[in-house]
């Protein structure tokens, strides 16, 4: 059962304005005053795709850009603003002569993609100066300057069994043998106890551990205000705690399924997602010890700032006894 209180110190932190989130985006902006049939646009404002996990290597999107004259060669500026570090954009797309739609390939980065995350790009096409005369009366404004391409993994959860050595957590070649089993001879759901330490405070033993099939990413099914908390383990990067290296864990930005009173939605990362440089890993460590202990420095946030330093949480998984 839940044995956690919401804690009333939280809304009283002041807010740390200005510390904005590492994957805030800028937003572009477009002038469509000067409507003219040369300008070229995009069909739909908003798109998006979703990536099979297991398929290593970059991936090629295709998005197209229209125009509504095409009497000769036409070169548009792509001006690009969002996830770029994971979608790469060519800086200019070309209409040939005698072609109303011009295609603009994007480079999916899949492998840097952190699994249950989303990374989006907003593209604006910058139309050249057009000569005053050539003007026309065709309206661009019913259609699309500028276009958010969206990106993430598709993810097929499996849950986690109590295994007789937790060291194997991450291995992709368990067996029944490797299995805690319970009195009806199957596995044993891999459960465990959450401490909260902020925006909750106490134990909860209700979430339950599951993997997204050929990842080592994780989600504890009803964290927090009822919703899936999702993480990373990656044993190729460390931490160094008390002279003992650890596999470092990521929690990328996401909501917790509470608002608060004042800011609204309330959302969580791990320090280094939020800030690596006022939050750096040998002050605020995330990792999981190679056993039954994930260890967490959780930021909780709004959109406008963040309430305090991390807070240290932790799940602990039971051994299925």
């Amino acid at each position: 059962m839940k044995n956690i209180v919401k804690s009333f110190f939280a809304a009283a932190f002041l807010l740390a304005f200005g510390g904005g989130c590492s994957q805030d985006q800028e937003v572009a902006k477009f002038d469509t005053s000067g409507e003219n049939s040369e300008l070229a646009y995009f069909a739909n404002s908003e798109t998006s795709v979703s990536l099979d996990a297991s398929v290593p290597g970059t991936q090629t999107a295709e998005i197209y850009l229209l125009r509504q004259s095409a009497s000769k060669e036409f070169t548009v500026a792509l001006s690009v603003s969002g996830s770029t570090d994971f979608i790469s954009v060519p800086e200019t797309v070309t209409f040939k002569a005698g072609e109303y739609k011009a295609s603009i390939f994007l480079e999916l980065l899949k492998d840097e993609f952190v699994p249950g995350n989303d990374y989006a790009v907003r593209i604006t096409a910058v139309n050249p100066e057009v000569d005053p005369e050539t003007q026309s009366p065709n309206q661009i404004g019913t259609k699309n300057a500028a276009l958010v391409f969206k990106a993430s993994l598709a993810l097929t959860w499996q849950p986690c069994y109590v295994l007789k050595d937790f060291s194997k957590l991450l291995s992709n070649d368990l067996t029944e043998a490797d299995y805690v089993l319970g009195t009806d001879g199957s596995p044993v759901v891999q459960g465990g106890v959450y401490s909260y330490n902020f925006w909750w405070e106490g134990d909860d033993d209700e979430p339950t551990l599951e993997r997204a099939a050929g990842t080592n990413t994780f989600r504890l099914t009803n964290w927090g205000g009822g919703v899936n908390l999702i993480f990373s383990v990656d044993p190729s990067k460390t931490v160094t705690v008390d002279g003992k290296e650890y596999a470092s864990v990521t929690v990328s930005d996401q909501y917790i399924g509470s608002d608060h009173s004042t800011y609204g939605k309330v959302y969580v990362c791990d320090g280094q997602t939020y800030s690596p440089s006022k939050f750096p890993a040998s002050e605020f460590p995330s990792y999981w010890d190679g056993g039954q202990t994930f260890v967490f420095h959780m930021m909780y946030f709004i959109s406008d700032g963040y309430f305090d330093n991390p807070a240290r949480e932790t799940f602990v998984m039971n051994a299925g006894e």
